[in-house]
């Protein structure tokens, strides 16, 4: 079982056997990867926990407890096509149409009991369009598909989820790539139409102005990117996904000033780029490590090995690649090493963090996978580690779970089994967590499972 893909064809069922994102010739991992701890907002306003095995009248009429103290039981189950496209907002649960069974409702389901709040008919919406796509993350309130259709470029349709109306559409254009920020800011990247080798970057205040640019800028080819943008404090960093190096799961290359598209910092171009606190470090291309403050002066540089920065909260952690996997920490404000630790090759795989990592998420776990998996919680300020052996073998891959916890994949490709741990913590194992359902995924900080046309809503009691 692995996590479904976001997207359904006419004629391309989703498939829940694909290859997970680990390889299945990996005999030793050390993971790390951030993790929501404690009082998270994964299974806030959820119904009672429920038996994931129970049957339900409907949304909202849950079945008996399980009566199992920390088992994942089922919130509550709702009905929707095979094939349809699960997204998760803050509002609730948005099911979007299944074409491949000629259906054009939008629905937006209830976190709290999975009724539905609303639904409507988007057929004018589409057009000829023949899949849909999981748009970029929108700021609340609102929603964002790409309808793709044969020989076009996609659209970008943007809905209010209050009640589904349309509130934008975007059509795509060849070689244009769009990004959203957290403030609803439209970041288009294209190729120049002025002068080659060069592309043109705008900004538009939101999805409703995207024809009103609050500014143009111009960059080197290197930047053209399919790219995505965090937005923080006044400052916009252009991130990218799958840039090779020792973290494969995304980089992010360069930092500009929200009110103007300026550089923070005179170099402008990162090989990979982090910020730690209100100073950003950038590593270039075969070196050095330089630290700026937020206005661009430089603070310090130090030459490093190929690798890759991270900012966790006011700690600056460097994860150096070569024969044996080092981390480090730096004083972010001098470049002085504070502690480092090496592991094995055998010992060590890649570090897997999510795109935005931050102290928010809850602290940075460790996960070991040979010869048995164990778990752990790190702290960044020591480097300090106490790991917990949870009986697994065969590790595949680890997901972040609701309520703190971690969903572990063990076993061989054809029959894996999912058990839910708490990372650092001994006992509390639960295993096959998932026995009955055919596909998952994490959306909104929750855990939905599906099968068939049934959708269920999987919370930590």
């Amino acid at each position: 079982m692995t996590i479904t893909r976001k997207t359904t064809r006419r004629a391309d069922a989703l498939r829940c056997g694909s290859r997970p994102r680990l390889l299945a010739g990996l005999v030793a991992a050390l993971l790390i990867l951030t993790s929501c701890w404690g009082g998270s907002s994964d299974s806030s306003g959820s119904a009672p926990p429920t038996s994931p095995g129970a049957a339900t009248t409907g949304p909202g009429q849950p079945s008996s407890p399980s009566g199992v103290p920390g088992q994942l039981s089922a919130a509550w189950e709702a009905e929707a096509a095979p094939l349809g496209i699960l997204m998760g907002v803050a509002e609730g649960l948005v099911v979007l149409p299944d074409l491949a069974d000629d259906t054009s409702r939008m629905r937006l389901l209830s976190w709290t009991d999975g009724s539905e709040q609303w639904a409507v008919d988007i057929t004018k919406d589409l057009g000829a369009a023949d899949f849909l796509e999981e748009g970029p993350t929108m700021p609340p309130g609102q929603v964002a598909i790409w309808a793709h259709e044969a020989e076009a470029e996609p659209s970008l349709l943007v809905y209010d989820v209050t009640d589904g109306t349309l509130i934008s559409r975007i059509q795509g254009k060849n070689g244009h790539h769009l990004a959203v920020g957290e403030s609803g800011a439209i970041y288009e990247m294209a190729y120049s139409e002025e002068e080659s080798g060069k592309v043109t970057i705008t900004r538009s205040p939101s999805a409703k102005e995207f024809d009103t640019k609050q500014w143009t800028i111009e960059q080197g080819e290197e930047a053209a990117e399919l790219f995505w943008v965090r937005e923080h404090e006044g400052f916009v960093d252009f991130c990218v996904d799958g840039r090779e190096g020792p973290v494969h799961r995304y980089t992010c290359y360069m930092s500009l000033h929200v009110a103007d598209g300026t550089p923070v910092a005179e170099d402008g171009m990162f090989l990979r780029s982090a910020w730690v606190g209100e100073i950003l470090v950038g590593l270039e291309e075969g070196g050095p490590l330089k630290a700026f403050d937020k206005g661009g002066k430089e603070l310090w540089s130090t030459d490093v090995p190929a690798g890759y920065p991270l900012g966790w909260g006011e700690h600056l952690l460097f994860f150096a690649q070569g024969d044996e996997m080092d981390l480090v920490a730096l004083d972010p404000r001098t470049g002085q090493t504070l502690w480092d630790r090496t592991w094995a090759e055998q010992e060590w795989s890649e570090p897997l963090i999510d795109q935005t990592p931050s102290p928010e998420d809850g602290p940075l776990v460790m996960v070991q996978a040979h010869p048995g998996v164990k778990t752990g919680v790190m702290d960044p300020a020591t480097g300090e580690v106490t790991l917990v052996d949870h009986g697994l073998t065969e590790f595949r891959e680890a997901e972040r779970g609701p309520g703190g916890t971690l969903l572990i994949s063990s076993g061989n490709y054809e029959a894996l089994t999912w058990t839910v741990v708490r990372p650092g913590e001994a006992g509390d194992v639960w295993p096959d967590v998932l026995a009955g359902h055919e596909q998952f995924e994490m959306l909104a900080g929750r855990l939905v499972a599906r099968k068939g046309d049934r959708i269920t809503l999987l919370q930590a009691g």
